[in-house]
This record gives structure tokens, C-alpha cells and sequence, in this order.
């Protein structure tokens, strides 16, 4: 059995096939790379230092401003 190449330009389909995929790989590329790049340090140093003004009051503890 004899194959058959023929060379032939890829026509228009084709083209435009290759340009969406090409351009959902870059758009995926560039929100992954921006989400890493926006990502905020983490300091490693134990348990982050107790700041009493946040802390929300128990439900449980009756306020003493009332």
C-alpha cells in the first residue's frame, strides 16, 4: 500500500483554530503568573501576635459598654 503526502497551506479554519487555542493558553498563562505574582508574603515566625482591639466579643459574655 502506497501512502500519499501532499503539501498544501493550512487554510483559513485551520489558521483561526490555531489562534484561539493559542491565545486561551496565553490567557490562562497570564492570570495564573498574575495570581502568583500578587500573592502577599506570609511571615514565618509561630502564632501572629494577639491584638485584643480585633477580636470580636463573645456571644456568650455579656458587653460592658451596654
Amino acid at each position: 500500500m502506497t501512502r500519499f503526502h501532499i503539501e498544501r497551506e493550512p487554510g483559513t479554519r485551520e489558521n483561526v483554530g490555531a489562534l484561539a487555542v493559542t491565545l486561551g493558553v496565553a490567557a490562562v498563562t497570564f492570570y495564573v503568573v498574575r495570581a502568583f505574582l500578587a500573592r502577599e508574603t506570609v511571615e514565618s515566625g509561630g502564632a501572629a501576635p494577639h491584638d485584643p482591639s480585633r477580636a470580636l466579643p463573645s456571644p456568650d459574655v455579656p458587653d460592658e459598654t451596654a
